[in-house]
């Protein structure tokens, strides 16, 4: 299956999911209208900060795995404790990281970043994995997945502000 990649209404990279192969395609004259970190989603790309601002070899290809990894991140964990229901909301019978993914479109409801075959399609907010639980509290999974991720740019931060320190010195 190749899938086009969206942050909101643009078109930032294609994705292949095959039986052969995970493969993440970035489109780079998407930079044109979305800062590098809308374009290069972390999680898929590897960051790293000079002086606070966000660096990436742009000519890196995610592997596999990270491509795994990312899209485990944009689904409920296998850990949920309501995970049967929303499998059965979903019309699944069981647990698979990729088949999830296709079937949640990559949604999640902390970014306008998702995945679709039509190039044309406009961006809906709803329909995302944790639309599928008829709770007001937040998404256990978001609110996990965001500590995560600020915790992991706190510490890039702190290794680069030692850095900078270490190098005047």
């Amino acid at each position: 299956m190749r899938y086009f990649v969206k942050q909101g209404d643009i078109v930032i990279g294609r994705l292949v999911i095959s039986e052969k192969k995970l493969e993440y395609i970035p489109i780079r004259s998407a930079l044109q209208r979305l800062p590098v970190l809308k374009v290069y989603p972390p999680g898929l790309f590897p960051y790293t900060f000079t002086n606070g601002k966000a660096d990436l070899d742009s000519d890196a290809k995610p592997s596999e795995e990270a491509i795994l990894r990312w899209m485990e991140d944009r689904i409920f964990p296998m850990e949920r404790q309501d995970k049967d229901e929303l499998l059965k909301a979903i019309g699944l019978e069981s647990y698979d990281v990729i088949t999830l993914f296709q079937e949640l479109r990559g949604k999640t409801s902390r970014d306008a970043l998702w995945i679709t075959e039509n190039p044309d399609e406009p961006y809906s907010s709803e329909e995302t994995g944790s639309s599928l639980s008829n709770t007001d509290d937040i998404d256990e999974f978001t609110a996990t997945d965001e500590l995560k991720n600020l915790n992991l740019l706190g510490e890039l931060l702190k290794h680069s502000i030692h850095e900078s320190k270490t190098t005047k010195a």
